[in-house]
């Protein structure tokens, strides 16, 4: 009725305005097909990573536009009791950073129905989080790691410690998650030699590495907008680049095939996993080390879509485009 306010919310799947790349899936046509939801719960990041933001950062929405924890309960209920979702991913920005997200989950974790609730993270904080959110009733955990080099990292980074996000995955551990996954985005001439490092991860640590596709957003890719390219690695020639969100240049995609092949030169056979047995590796095919973890390639941007953010029961209309500061 007018002037009356549902306790339940529908969550309408935003509609493309853009075409798609014939090689991407065609992914969910409803948001009957969605199985986990993620939830972004902060636009703020403590990183500057090459590939997502601009060095001088991005103006960040004002805190009205930011979903209250009152309002992600809501559309956490919504997604169970209207569209029987019972999975969901917490993310940002950088979860870490917002005010509270112990207590978030935690009054999460509280809604019947909730099955899995899991973070992903740059782990700059876990080290310190680790514990409290395990005990708020975290299920699991991704740490994105691009580098293994201390030096290639905070390059990448900006402003990461690899020693801290480390750290965090011991702590992690120690707190009791057992499915923790490390997302490595693949870059031709910034990472690519450290791809056999990330496959001994499984082996020395309980962990699962996924390797993502690398896809820069608008200006802020390896090589700047204004055509002057640079190199994060030593001794790799830096090149001009017009990279963007939808031209990535050539060569820029480092395939599956050519990524097991460098791993099993080195580490020997991978073996493949039945997915259904690997929670949360979406549209990846997985494959494992004869003594390690599953690791594998998602075909990144498969099936994805996202929800508008949500006010007094209604959608809000999308903010204007955010500029460099």
């Amino acid at each position: 009725m007018p002037g009356q306010r549902s306790d339940l919310l529908l969550l309408p799947i935003i509609e493309r305005s853009y075409p798609v790349p014939g090689h991407f899936g065609a992914g969910p046509t409803s948001i009957g097909s969605v199985r986990v939801l993620r939830i972004s719960i902060t636009d703020r990041c403590n990183y500057r990573c090459v590939y997502c933001m601009p060095q001088d950062g991005v103006t960040w929405l004002p805190k009205p536009e930011i979903l209250t924890f009152e309002e992600i309960e809501r559309v956490v209920k919504a997604a169970i009791q209207i569209h029987g979702i019972r999975r969901f991913k917490l993310t940002g920005g950088e979860p870490t950073v917002r005010n509270g997200l112990v207590e978030l989950v935690g009054l999460l974790k509280r809604i019947d129905g909730v099955q899995d609730l899991s973070l992903t993270t740059n782990g700059q904080r876990l080290a310190e989080l680790a514990g409290p959110l395990r005990a708020a009733g975290l299920d699991r955990v991704t740490v994105s790691i691009d580098s293994l080099d201390p030096a290639r990292f905070q390059r990448i980074t900006r402003t990461g410690d690899l020693a801290a996000v480390l750290a965090g995955l011991d702590r992690a551990q120690d707190a009791g998650f057992d499915s923790i996954k490390i997302n490595c985005v693949t870059m031709r001439g910034i990472n690519d030699d450290e791809l056999v490092d990330f496959g001994r991860l499984t082996v020395d640590r309980k962990v699962t590495v996924r390797f993502i596709e690398y896809m820069p957003l608008g200006e802020a890719a390896i090589g700047p907008a204004g055509g002057q390219g640079f190199a994060l690695r030593t001794g790799v020639e830096a090149k001009p680049s017009t990279c963007d969100g939808q031209s990535r240049g050539d060569n820029a995609l480092i395939s599956e095939t050519e990524t097991r092949g460098i791993i099993e030169r080195e580490l020997g056979p991978l073996t493949p996993v039945n997915r259904p047995s690997e929670a949360g590796v979406g549209p990846a095919n997985v494959w494992r080390l004869s003594r390690g973890r599953p690791l594998g390639p998602p075909r990144w941007g498969e099936g994805q879509r996202s929800l508008p953010r949500v006010h007094d029961g209604w959608p809000r209309p999308p903010s204007a485009a955010r500029k460099p500061v």
